[in-house]
């Protein structure tokens, strides 16, 4: 899976394409990107409770968050290699 790397490496850090908005929305716009539905809520606090973090990656679909992790800083890893 390492066209997921490179695929990752091509995402803008930073917000292009609320600029493409009529002039009243941006600034809803804005405050929308990288959050995540009431519903799924309890799902991204248990990503992040296991390691996952959010890099000001998003998904330039929905523009929803991007968590990432370095596998070997998960807790969850550590502790099998501990074993």
């Amino acid at each position: 899976m390492a066209w997921r790397g490179h695929a990752a490496s091509l995402q803008p850090r930073h917000l292009p394409y609320t600029s493409f908005l009529p002039a009243a929305a941006p600034a809803a716009a804005e405050a929308a990107i990288a959050q995540v539905q009431q519903g799924a809520l309890l799902l991204r606090e248990a990503l992040e409770e296991a390691g996952l973090r959010y890099p000001h990656y998003v998904n330039v679909e929905d523009g929803g968050p991007i968590l990432e992790a370095a596998v070997d800083d998960m807790p969850a890893v550590r502790q099998a290699q501990q074993l």
